[in-house]
């Protein structure tokens, strides 16, 4: 189970004119250092599910497998001990990406959520101008959602953040 992490500062800009941020080019900008640092954590849903019979009808009522849920059980204590903190989560509204948020609340001390359609098997150009409209006052945000986009989406934040800048937390 992979959980990236990458500063969000790479996928939004702060600061830009009128207030608006905006995706920053392909080269590197680094944080100014008085800057507070925003942290992304992109978490696909755990283990779902076999879809069985090409339903797609079915697809967003498939919930967690029985390795789903001790997954998800196992993701809550890695993060209550890496003491992880987020503001807010954004959760797509598909029942494993519920169900993978409710067995990781209580690693990150309760958060609030935001269950977002639109983050159901948003291809990552979708997500990207997600990110752009997380609020200023966000400092830590998660995103649980779905691949191939949330992978997509990492890599593409990975690449721009430069060396030593993104971690990818293996669990």
């Amino acid at each position: 189970m992979l959980i990236y992490k990458v500063p969000l500062e790479f996928a939004i800009g702060g600061g830009e004119a009128h207030g608006e941020p905006r995706i920053r080019g392909m080269s590197v900008e680094r944080p100014d250092q008085t800057q507070m640092t925003k942290t992304l954590y992109l978490l696909r849903h755990t283990k779902a599910l076999d879809a069985g019979p090409a339903d797609p009808s079915k697809d967003h009522a498939r919930g967690l497998a029985l390795r789903g849920r001790k997954d998800g059980k196992s993701l809550a204590m890695f993060f209550a001990a890496e003491d992880i903190h987020v503001d807010r989560i954004y959760c797509s509204t598909a029942k494993r990406t519920r169900q993978t948020f409710d067995l990781i609340r209580t690693g990150l001390e309760k958060p609030p959520v935001s269950f977002q359609e639109s983050l159901y098997l948003a291809p990552c150009d979708e997500l990207m101008a997600f990110v752009q409209t997380i609020p200023e006052s966000i400092k830590s945000a998660m995103i649980i959602g779905h691949n191939p986009g949330l992978h997509d989406l990492a890599l593409i934040l990975i690449a721009r953040s430069g060396k030593n800048q993104a971690k990818m937390l293996d669990k």
